[in-house]
């Protein structure tokens, strides 16, 4: 409604003009009053190798700071998707040293969904490539 709203403003601005809205009154009435932000409409992939490639920190945790933060599962399924794609590795200290976490197929149980979101994440080639390219992942 705010856009339509927005867009009938603008009409006649700067010469006579007309806005036409072409949806019926039922149709409005269901429309929401704002739209939601892009973060919750939207894959969070391509962002998230963005932050990888900026070094803005683990992406989970920067999208935490947001006005209107994206749900915890919706990063979750697109740090796993990214993972999958092999565009990020995880990165786990055993003993010392960095060992990096084979991806062992594509079913994710609860613990490992999990460790995503906490992990160190690491940016393989392919992720640095898509990541610069401007479409999602």
């Amino acid at each position: 409604k705010a856009n339509a709203k927005q867009r009938r403003g603008r009409a006649g601005r700067v010469k006579a003009g007309v806005c036409y809205h072409l949806l019926n009154v039922r149709k409005w009435r269901r429309l929401e009053d704002f739209e939601k932000p892009e973060m919750l409409r939207v894959p969070l992939d391509s962002l998230c190798l963005r932050i990888s490639l900026l070094g803005l920190g683990h992406p989970a945790k920067f999208l935490m700071k947001a006005l209107t933060p994206p749900t915890e599962a919706a990063i979750r399924s697109s740090l796993q998707q990214l993972v999958e794609l092999n565009a990020v590795e995880m990165v786990q200290k055993r003993g010392g040293e960095d060992g990096v976490d084979a991806d062992e197929g594509t079913t994710w149980d609860k613990e490992e969904q999990d460790r995503l979101l906490k992990a160190k994440l690491r940016l393989t080639p392919l992720g640095a490539h898509l990541a610069s390219l401007p479409v999602d992942a």
